[in-house]
């Protein structure tokens, strides 16, 4: 095996095992920071902020503002960012509740059937996706072809939070959310460039 085989062998081997230990260490955490059934995951008073996945590719902030405050428990949601999925074909926002719905406070997912008045490219069933685990990519931003320059992948640490290791404690403030599209910008036409 040649040299540039051995080294895609050792990352290929060091990634699995950052996975399995990964998996092992949230498994850990999940059984011993379960919390009671109905029970809330959060103080009072402080912001909940989860993913909305799977929003179809043609509808804008409104649209979806519109379609959650639809649902059953949900008064006070605020989509914070929206951008394409990294499979181009659907959405993804980050939002915030106040008072996170009862179906939401379990900890577990919430698939949303949309219905036909809202699903109009569709002709087969389609589910909007709210959960707080952040697992795989969520995508913060959708930058004009012109104005991509770079790519920029967070990773959390060991253990940690795909979103809430990048937030305030207590607050709703995330940086990379926030901050880093007003931070990154080009020299030449100040235009975001990540």
């Amino acid at each position: 095996m040649d040299l540039i085989g051995r080294g895609y062998s050792s990352a290929l081997a060091i990634t699995i095992f950052t996975i399995l230990i990964y998996c092992f260490v949230l498994g850990r955490s999940a059984r011993s920071t379960a919390k009671p059934e109905g029970k809330s995951t959060s103080a009072p008073g402080q912001t909940n902020t989860f993913r909305a996945s799977g929003v179809p590719a043609d509808w804008d902030r409104q649209k979806l503002q519109s379609f959650l405050k639809d649902q059953e428990g949900i008064t006070d949601a605020v989509i914070e960012s929206f951008a394409y999925e990294n499979n181009g074909s659907s959405q993804v926002a980050t939002v915030t509740f106040g008072n996170a719905p009862s179906r939401l406070q379990r900890g577990h997912g919430w698939p949303i059937l949309i219905s036909e008045e809202f699903n109009t490219k569709s002709n087969r069933k389609q589910y909007l996706t709210v959960d707080k685990d952040f697992y795989g990519m969520t995508a913060l931003y959708t930058l004009l072809s012109q104005d991509h320059k770079i790519d920029v992948i967070a990773l959390s640490g060991l253990g940690g939070h795909a979103f809430g290791s990048f937030k305030e404690r207590g607050g709703s403030y995330m940086w990379l959310r926030d901050s880093l599209l007003h931070d990154l910008t080009s020299e030449t036409n100040g235009a975001p460039m990540a």
